[in-house]
């Protein structure tokens, strides 16, 4: 992976370059002290990854995720602890957030979640595109010799996300299963018109795969409380959600807000899905 870091601080740029660099996690391709500087340098030098200060100078962190290309994968730095400041920069496009002081254990977590989403994506991408090219009666014969096999994994997936007895889990099974039929689907249509693929009554077909994921993102953050190495945890959570919702789902579990977690649905199905054709 690429990386580039847009940060005030030298010293902060120094540790991070370390980090990326004894950690084998890829190249820190740039460097700058000034948001403006960095914007420019970004749009020539592609990086995978862009770390960004949140009051780099002359064009705030914020602005420059704003005005980044989508290609690149924003990790904000900062010490700002406030809600509405960190709801603005998700809302921005970044990714992720790593809190000043730097903390080797906690930027490796992060990059290295980061890189297996973007990763993920790609191959998804890449399984999208060569399917595409395949007539469909082909794929309906090579799939239909695969389909009590298909439903036995998301079985099993499920059982792991503690989520088979739900009264969503059916409906989860009958969406991934047409889904790894037509991998491109949720790309061609809305929800509304996906669900009315299984039911007379798409709204209520979805608010189950919604409580039902709701309950596995629960039992993630649990999970992940408990023992953030948790194998289950690691393998699912961030595929499945963003680490946004992962981080207020664990605050709302150990009582520091109010509010829990939101599923986006189409991420939770297109995760689903990824982990059942890779």
């Amino acid at each position: 992976m690429k990386f580039y870091i847009a940060e005030d601080d030298t010293n902060i740029i120094r540790i991070l370059k370390k980090i990326i660099t004894d950690r084998d996690l890829g190249t820190v391709i740039g460097e700058a002290t000034d948001g403006y500087e960095a914007y420019q340098e970004i749009e020539i030098l592609k990086p995978d990854i862009a770390l960004v200060d949140l009051f780099i100078p002359s064009l705030d962190g914020i602005s420059l995720v704003q005005k980044m290309d989508d290609s690149v994968s924003a990790i904000m730095i900062s010490q700002v602890s406030a809600k509405d400041m960190i709801e603005r920069a998700y809302e921005a496009g970044v990714k992720f957030f790593i809190q000043k002081p730097i903390n080797a254990v906690e930027v490796c977590y992060v990059i290295e979640h980061l890189i297996e989403n973007i990763e993920s994506q790609k191959k998804l991408e890449q399984i999208k595109s060569m399917l595409a090219s395949v007539p469909e009666e082909t794929q309906a014969e090579t799939f239909e010799t695969r389909g009590n096999s298909n439903e036995d994994q998301i079985i099993s997936i499920l059982k792991s996300l503690g989520i088979i007895g739900e009264s969503g889990a059916d409906a989860i099974i009958t969406s991934i299963s047409w889904l790894i039929d037509h991998p491109n689907a949720l790309n061609e249509m809305s929800l509304k018109d996906f669900f009315q693929r299984f039911s007379d009554h798409p709204r209520s077909f979805e608010q189950r795969i919604r409580r039902t994921a709701s309950t596995a993102l629960n039992n993630l953050a649990s999970m992940g409380l408990e023992d953030y190495s948790n194998p289950i945890f690691q393998d699912y959570a961030h595929v499945l959600y963003s680490f946004k919702e992962i981080r207020i789902e664990m605050d709302g579990i150990k009582k520091k807000v109010d509010e829990h977690g939101t599923v986006n649905i189409r991420k939770f199905l297109e995760g689903l899905l990824h982990i059942c054709i890779s």
